[in-house]
């Protein structure tokens, strides 16, 4: 019987001591904290740019119609919305991140949360108490992108109840994470301070490290000790365990008064190179307090000047090396190949030479009356080519935006996630934003965006009108991934687009009339056709010839071989190397005339041999009739080039040599007959050898 007493007396000393130990280390809050908690915490909440059929009818009910906002976006279908929960139906603010109290007329949230230095689509930033009632956030008096904290006040809103900081911490003790988890309210959640861990990039401060749960919608909220005080915010979610980053709240507290602090250290590169610069730090201080959306401004203008710093910094250390410079590049100023879907230039990583790249998987959508689109992805990098509908003019596609994009929408498949489903999405309405962007070479860029505020994403494009529609780039993201970098780099990779200006006659008849987008140099061309004749003229060579060559329709197909050369000064160009023009371009009736200049020392023997066979009239441009399968051909020298003596050829730094093809087995006299009126219809303007005072010319 006592030892049955001793067993059960040993029992109860046992639980007691769990009890006890379990309530020293995990004590619960009062509730009188945990009220002051609920009264001191808020959501951080944006408005919603549109209403959907819930908010409206609200609005509608409340006497509200003048607030109703239309989404622009048109889908395929109707949005479900009743597959929503009812929370997401009808509030009318995006619940994003979690702010606090630290005195009456001051909070603290995550600068991360409030994305001050980023363009956002939403209207306004507010928090929401528990009660739901709403106040925009109005001056910002402290702020740091770094270490990721904004202090700041709200408009006509104080707070009589408000948390109390306090800079001390001990590791392993309780500490709680307070915020707004998933966007669905303040929850409170208990764990342990674990660690410090120094900042990664400086070691300039330490991060609280804790085992309390943090979910997305907790930035910016408080980390409590076990008495309720501030001690950290809550900024980020491990991604591997539950071992998540709080900022101790002492460096807000001692972070210069009335200064917002930006900083920046990264490396930068292209997609056209696999060079490097960097990294390199950029800190700017900006005067407060400031209204946020005049610090988001600011920001947002510093972003733009790092990146565009970066790339200029990279282009000057690599100046030498990347494209047209450099004796890598040597092989692209030779180049005059037909390349009808737009290519980029891009540095080979293996043997640094500079070549042109396609997308490896490119998409064709045929539209409706004979128009189509193209498009494929090299990296993130969208390429694409639009052939406009026969029954739209340059001057629509390229003027009209909205109808721009519809029309690429029909071949291009747009959707939005919604619930399980995917929607397409068919119109976009008018651009956010237009405005022209001229590349090194002088080519007139369209450059549109549309906003995405589903996704807090825009469509970025940029497009070269062309006879036949538009060709271009583009690119879809986040607002912050495309106004901070992406936009610098685009309009960098502008002087990168290798492709060749093709169309029919009567298209280019169209396109050239429209002087507004073309090209500088498209200005001097001048180009006309009737049923008879169809000439063609630019500063270097001219050609007009009539229906016994070839027949002469408002189908007849010619290609501009736009390429990047060497002119006589030294100086690196994009201008016009020859031109083809196809009878039709279904057939293999066709004449080319091509611009060549003598490869540089450095580049392979292929280009060397390929030179002296032209120079030297060797097969095959030796003026003799080749048939190649079902197509006749010949080709020489323009006689101008011809007719110069070994001596003058063997000094020749260009030629232009003429090309003619037909359809079938032709006679051999009649190829030639054809060849010689061919030569007699085009005159070359460029002399084969500058005449130099004192030389001697045998």
């Amino acid at each position: 019987m006592k030892k049955k007493i001793f067993i059960f007396i040993f029992i109860c000393i046992f639980i007691n001591n769990i009890i006890n130990s379990d309530t020293e280390g995990n004590k619960k809050l009062s509730s009188d904290t945990i009220d002051l908690i609920y009264n001191s915490v808020y959501e951080v909440v944006i408005k919603k740019p549109f209403d959907n059929p819930f908010t409206k009818e609200e609005k509608i009910k409340n006497n509200r119609k003048n607030e109703i906002r239309e989404d622009p976006l048109v889908y395929e279908e109707e949005l479900p919305w009743d597959t929503l929960s009812y929370a997401e139906k009808v509030d009318e603010y995006y619940s994003i991140g979690t702010a606090f109290a630290i005195s009456e007329d001051t909070f603290i949230s995550a600068a991360h949360v409030m994305g001050l230095d980023i363009d956002i689509l939403w209207d306004g930033l507010y928090l929401r108490d528990r009660e739901g009632n709403i106040t925009e956030i109005d001056q910002i008096k402290k702020y740091s992108n770094f270490k990721d904290f904004v202090l700041f006040t709200t408009k006509l809103k104080t707070s009589s109840k408000f948390l109390k900081t306090n800079s001390k911490y001990k590791l392993n003790t309780q500490v709680f994470a307070v915020g707004n988890a998933f966007g669905e309210g303040i929850v409170i959640r208990d764990g342990l301070l674990t660690s410090l861990t120094k900042e990664a990039e400086t070691g300039e401060w330490v991060w609280i490290r804790f085992s309390a749960a943090a979910s997305p919608g907790n930035s910016g909220g408080p980390l409590l000790n076990e008495n309720g005080e501030v001690i950290g915010i809550v900024l980020r979610k491990s991604q591997d365990e539950n071992l998540n980053f709080a900022l101790p709240i002492s460096e807000v507290l001692n972070a210069k008064e009335n200064t917002a602090l930006y900083h920046r250290y990264q490396n930068y590169n292209l997609l056209i190179t696999s060079k490097k610069y960097g990294p390199e730090k950029f800190e700017k201080e900006i005067s407060l307090p400031l209204y946020y959306k005049k610090l988001r401004e600011k920001n947002v203008e510093l972003n733009k000047e790092y990146s565009q710093y970066l790339k200029d910094k990279l282009i000057e250390k690599y100046n030498n090396d990347i494209f047209p410079n450099g004796t890598n590049s040597y092989n692209l100023l030779h180049l005059s190949s037909s390349i009808f879907f737009p290519h980029l230039i891009l540095e080979n990583e293996s043997d640094g030479i500079w070549n042109i790249y396609r997308p490896s998987d490119i998409k064709q959508a045929q539209l409706e009356k004979n128009g189509y689109l193209k498009y494929g992805n090299l990296q993130s990098l969208g390429l694409y080519e639009l052939r406009k509908p026969d029954d739209m003019s340059i001057k629509q596609i390229c003027e009209d935006s909205k109808l721009f994009m519809e029309v690429f929408l029909k071949g291009y498949p747009l959707n939005r996630n919604f619930g399980d489903k995917q929607i397409r999405i068919v119109s976009l309405g008018e651009p956010y934003e237009k405005y022209e962007y001229i590349d090194r070479y002088k080519r007139k860029w369209i450059v549109e965006s549309w906003l995405l505020e589903f996704a807090n994403s825009k469509i970025l494009i940029f497009s070269l009108p062309t006879p036949q529609g538009r060709i271009g780039m583009l690119y879809i993201g986040s607002l912050q991934s495309i106004d901070n970098d992406l936009l610098v780099d685009i309009k960098e990779y502008t002087n990168y687009i290798y492709y060749s200006y093709n169309g029919t006659f009567s298209q280019w008849k169209d396109f050239l009339g429209q002087k507004k987008y073309l090209p500088d140099i498209f200005n001097s061309y001048k180009f006309t056709y009737d049923k008879n004749r169809a000439s063609f003229g630019c500063e270097n060579f001219e050609i007009s010839y009539d229906d016994k060559l070839f027949e002469i329709t408002d189908d007849s197909f010619m290609v501009f071989k736009d390429s990047y050369y060497r002119n006589d000064y030294g100086n690196i160009i994009w201008d016009l190397t020859g031109i083809s023009i196809w009878e039709n371009k279904n057939d293999k009736n066709y004449l080319s005339i091509i611009r060549a200049t003598v490869p540089e020392k450095e580049l392979p023997d292929n280009f060397h041999d390929e030179w002296n066979d032209l120079v030297k009239r060797k097969y095959p441009y030796n003026r003799e009739t080749q048939l190649e399968g079902s197509q006749t051909y010949i080709s020489d020298l323009h006689n101008k080039f011809a007719s110069l003596s070994d001596y003058d050829k063997e000094h020749l730094k260009k030629v232009y040599s003429l090309g003619l093809s037909f359809e079938g087995k032709i006679d051999d006299k009649i190829m030639k007959d054809k060849f010689g009126i061919l030569d007699s219809t085009i005159t070359v303007h460029e002399e084969p050898i500058p005449v130099k005072k004192g030389n001697l010319r045998h």
